[in-house]
């Protein structure tokens, strides 16, 4: 796909691939140690994580499952994700792809996940049907991603503070309206977990053109990214 979201994703995740993977923020997300307790990966499980980023979630899962397959937008994420798991002696599948056309037949994985990726989806419902899709009758699925205040507002102006830092983000979804978008595709929700994020301003997010910027600094977010233990 062509779409404007596509081209701003790979345009900017292909330009701060070494940056992302090096951001401290990235490095301290304790919630891959809390959604691995959560979702309880098992020794026979065919993993798919969908937007994989440089694999942190796939080095944290690896060892639990027995086949680990990341899917990226950009071969610049891929190839940060192939070292990471050449020096953490993983065996990762690593494909080139997206998250609305996923390039595997129905029912190939047994759990299914996606983390700090929805709010980049312009049709992030397409991308949940495809995880649904290729994942088994029974099988598990996770979300996990930054959210927004319940109050609109309040949410339209922390959308507002997000592009300007990163151009490629679309919208993130009030607690609420991430768990109604699961359900409204089907899911039983059996688990969720949330906590704060430090958010940092710095090279990994620089201003978007005619924005202004002071110097780079810290936030907390309001909440981590949220994980949702979802089973389709």
């Amino acid at each position: 796909m062509s779409s404007t979201p596509h081209r701003l994703n790979r345009e900017r995740f292909s330009q701060t691939a070494e940056l992302f993977a090096a951001n401290r923020a990235i490095e301290r997300l304790s919630h891959l140690d809390a959604l691995l307790h959560l979702v309880a990966p098992e020794p026979e499980d065919l993993l798919l994580d969908v937007a994989c980023g440089p694999g942190r979630l796939l080095a944290t899962f690896a060892p639990h499952v027995r086949m680990a397959v990341g899917l990226d937008l950009t071969l610049e994420m891929l190839r940060i994700a192939r070292k990471l798991s050449v020096e953490g002696a993983h065996s990762l599948g690593l494909v080139l792809g997206e998250g609305e056309r996923l390039p595997f037949p129905d029912g190939t994985f047994t759990l299914v996940t996606t983390t700090l990726a929805i709010h980049h989806y312009g049709e992030p419902r397409r991308v949940i049907k495809e995880m649904v899709r290729v994942c088994r009758p029974g099988g598990r699925i996770a979300v996990g991603d930054t959210v927004g205040s319940p109050d609109e507002a309040k949410r339209a102006r922390q959308n507002e503070i997000e592009r300007l830092r990163d151009p490629s983000h679309v919208a993130v979804y009030s607690p609420g309206g991430l768990e109604a978008l699961l359900t409204s595709c089907g899911f039983t929700v059996t688990g969720r977990t949330g906590g704060a994020q430090v958010r940092e301003f710095g090279p990994t997010s620089p201003p978007a053109s005619g924005s202004r910027c002071s110097t780079p600094g810290r936030a907390i977010s309001r909440g981590w990214p949220r994980c949702s233990w979802v089973r389709s």
